[in-house]
Protein backbone atom coordinates (compact mmCIF):
# COMPACT_ATOMS: atom_id res chain seq x y z
CA UNK A 1 0.00 0.00 0.00
CA UNK A 2 2.77 2.43 0.92
CA UNK A 3 4.65 1.63 -2.28
CA UNK A 4 1.63 2.33 -4.50
CA UNK A 5 0.97 5.68 -2.85
CA UNK A 6 4.67 6.59 -3.18
CA UNK A 7 4.60 5.75 -6.89
CA UNK A 8 1.42 7.76 -7.44
CA UNK A 9 2.82 10.73 -5.53
CA UNK A 10 6.10 10.57 -7.48
CA UNK A 11 4.24 10.40 -10.77
CA UNK A 12 2.13 13.41 -9.81
CA UNK A 13 5.24 15.42 -8.96
CA UNK A 14 6.93 14.48 -12.24
CA UNK A 15 3.86 15.48 -14.23
CA UNK A 16 3.53 18.78 -12.38
CA UNK A 17 7.18 19.67 -12.93
CA UNK A 18 7.09 18.71 -16.60
CA UNK A 19 3.95 20.79 -17.11
CA UNK A 20 5.57 23.86 -15.54
CA UNK A 21 8.84 23.71 -17.51
CA UNK A 22 7.47 24.61 -20.97
CA UNK A 23 5.44 27.48 -19.52
CA UNK A 24 8.40 29.06 -17.78
CA UNK A 25 10.67 28.57 -20.78
CA UNK A 26 8.08 30.10 -23.07
CA UNK A 27 7.67 33.22 -20.95
CA UNK A 28 11.44 33.75 -20.79
CA UNK A 29 11.71 33.41 -24.56
CA UNK A 30 8.92 35.88 -25.20
CA UNK A 31 10.60 38.39 -22.88
CA UNK A 32 13.81 38.06 -24.86
CA UNK A 33 11.93 38.57 -28.13
CA UNK A 34 10.26 41.70 -26.77
CA UNK A 35 13.58 43.13 -25.62
CA UNK A 36 15.14 42.41 -29.00
CA UNK A 37 12.20 43.90 -30.89
CA UNK A 38 12.43 47.14 -28.91
CA UNK A 39 16.14 47.68 -29.57
CA UNK A 40 16.76 51.11 -31.11
CA UNK A 41 17.84 51.31 -34.71
CA UNK A 42 20.91 53.41 -35.30
CA UNK A 43 21.47 55.51 -38.37
CA UNK A 44 24.75 56.71 -39.80
CA UNK A 45 23.93 60.31 -38.81
CA UNK A 46 24.08 59.23 -35.15
CA UNK A 47 27.45 57.47 -35.41
CA UNK A 48 30.62 58.89 -33.90
CA UNK A 49 34.00 58.30 -35.59
CA UNK A 50 37.48 59.21 -34.40
CA UNK A 51 40.33 58.95 -36.90
CA UNK A 52 38.10 56.86 -39.16
CA UNK A 53 37.24 54.36 -36.39
CA UNK A 54 33.70 53.88 -35.07
CA UNK A 55 33.57 54.75 -31.36
CA UNK A 56 29.84 54.92 -30.64
CA UNK A 57 26.40 56.09 -31.59
CA UNK A 58 23.57 58.09 -30.02
CA UNK A 59 20.68 60.21 -31.34
CA UNK A 60 21.46 63.05 -28.89
CA UNK A 61 24.16 65.41 -30.23
CA UNK A 62 25.36 66.23 -26.68
CA UNK A 63 25.92 62.55 -25.97
CA UNK A 64 27.75 62.13 -29.30
CA UNK A 65 30.00 65.05 -28.35
CA UNK A 66 30.67 63.44 -24.94
CA UNK A 67 31.55 60.12 -26.59
CA UNK A 68 34.00 61.89 -28.89
CA UNK A 69 35.51 63.92 -26.02
CA UNK A 70 35.99 60.82 -23.85
CA UNK A 71 37.57 58.85 -26.68
CA UNK A 72 39.93 61.71 -27.49
CA UNK A 73 40.99 61.76 -23.84
CA UNK A 74 41.57 58.01 -23.83
CA UNK A 75 43.86 58.14 -26.85
CA UNK A 76 45.44 61.53 -26.16
CA UNK A 77 44.31 63.05 -29.47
Amino acid sequence: MFTKSLIVCSAAIVLAVSAMSPASAMSAGSKAKKAFAQAPVTTSSNDVYLNGQYVGSDPDPRVRWTILREEKGRFGN
